[in-house]
C-alpha cells in the first residue's frame, strides 16, 4: 500500500461531504486557502474484526467489521473515515445497524498568546437507512492550565434527520480531563449533557469518573512483540435532570468496567497486527442487580501508518 492509494481513499472520503448540509459546506469553504494537499501526506488505516459474546443471560451475540482511514492533508487539515458493518452469528438475527462516519478537522493552533488550543471538526454520520446527522464542533484544549495530561471543552451542534419524523437540532456539551497518576494509573473526569433546541428539552447532565490502569506484561527481545494489560472502572455519581430540576434524579448507581489483554506484533515500522481478548461489565451497586450484564469479546486487527 503506498501514498497514492491512501490519497485516493482520502479523495473518495472527501466526496462523501456532498451529503452535508449547506451550513457545513460554508464552513468547509474557510479551508480553501489551506486545503491543497502537501507532498508529505501522512495517514493511517486500521481494520478490526470483533466477535461479541452474549450479554450475560441474553442471547444477543454479534460480530462487527470496522475500517478506519485517516489522512493529514496539511499541517492543519485532516480527514477521517470510519465504517462499521455488523453480522449475525449463524442462526441469529440481532446484529446492529451498519453505520458510516466522516470527519474533517482543522487545527487553528493556540489562541493569541495563550496556551489554549483551538480546533474545529465537521462530522457526517449515517446509521442504516433510518437516521443521519451532521454536526459542527469547536474544541478548546486547556491541559497546561490544570496540570492535566489532556483537557478539552467543546460544544457540538447537531442537525439530525430521522426517516418518518421531523428534523431535530440539538447542542451537546462536554468537558473531559485526564490526569496521569503514575505507576500505570490514570484518571478521567467527564462532564456532559445535551439540549434539544427544536423543543427546548434538555437531557440529564452527568459527571462520569473513570480510573484506568495500563501495564506491559511482556516485550520480546527485539521489542517487536508486546503483551499489554488494561483495566478501567467508571461510575456516574452525579446526575442532574433539567426537566424536573432534580439532582441525583437516577436511583441507580451503575459501575461499568472493562478489562482486556492485547497481543501486538510490529512487522515493520509502519505495519502491525494485534489480537485482543476482553470483558465488559455493568452493575447497579445499590441493588446489585445486573443492569447491562457481562459481555466478552475477541478482536483481531491490523494497522498501517505512513
Amino acid at each position: 500500500m503506498n501514498k497514492k492509494i491512501l490519497l485516493l481513499a482520502g479523495i473518495l472520503a472527501l466526496g462523501a461531504t456532498s451529503f452535508a448540509a449547506e451550513g457545513t459546506r460554508d464552513f468547509l469553504d474557510t479551508f480553501k486557502d489551506v486545503i491543497a494537499p502537501k507532498e508529505n501526506i501522512t495517514g493511517y488505516w486500521n481494520q478490526e474484526f470483533t466477535g461479541y459474546s452474549d450479554t450475560e443471560a441474553t442471547d444477543d451475540k454479534k460480530m462487527r467489521l470496522q475500517n478506519e482511514i485517516g489522512l493529514n492533508l496539511t499541517d492543519k487539515v485532516s480527514v477521517a473515515l470510519r465504517t462499521r458493518t455488523y453480522m449475525d452469528y449463524p442462526g441469529k438475527e440481532q446484529k446492529g445497524s451498519d453505520n458510516f462516519r466522516f470527519d474533517m478537522s482543522y487545527n487553528n493552533g493556540n489562541i493569541a498568546d495563550t496556551e489554549l488550543g483551538l480546533s474545529q471538526r465537521v462530522r457526517m454520520y449515517r446509521e442504516g437507512s433510518k437516521a443521519e446527522a451532521y454536526s459542527y464542533r469547536p474544541n478548546i484544549s486547556f491541559a497546561s492550565y490544570v496540570g492535566a495530561t489532556s483537557a478539552d471543552a467543546n460544544l457540538e451542534f447537531f442537525h439530525v434527520r430521522n426517516t418518518g419524523t421531523d428534523d431535530v437540532q440539538k447542542i451537546a456539551y462536554d468537558i473531559d480531563v485526564t490526569w496521569n497518576l503514575g505507576h500505570g494509573f490514570s484518571t478521567e473526569a467527564d462532564f456532559s449533557g445535551a439540549v434539544t433546541t427544536t423543543s427546548g428539552v434538555a437531557t440529564e447532565s452527568a459527571l462520569d469518573l473513570t480510573l484506568l490502569y495500563d501495564h506491559n506484561l511482556y516485550t520480546s527481545t527485539d521489542e517487536a512483540t508486546t503483551l499489554a494489560f488494561h483495566a478501567e472502572a467508571g461510575v456516574i455519581p452525579i446526575k442532574y435532570n433539567h426537566k424536573d430540576n432534580e439532582m441525583h434524579s437516577s436511583k441507580a448507581m451503575v459501575i461499568e468496567t472493562e478489562t482486556y489483554m492485547k497481543l501486538k506484533r510490529n512487522w515493520t515500522n509502519n505495519f502491525n497486527t494485534y489480537g485482543t481478548v476482553g470483558v465488559t461489565t455493568s452493575d447497579d451497586v445499590r441493588t446489585h442487580t445486573s443492569n447491562f450484564g457481562t459481555q466478552g469479546y475477541v478482536a483481531l486487527g491490523l494497522s498501517y501508518a505512513m
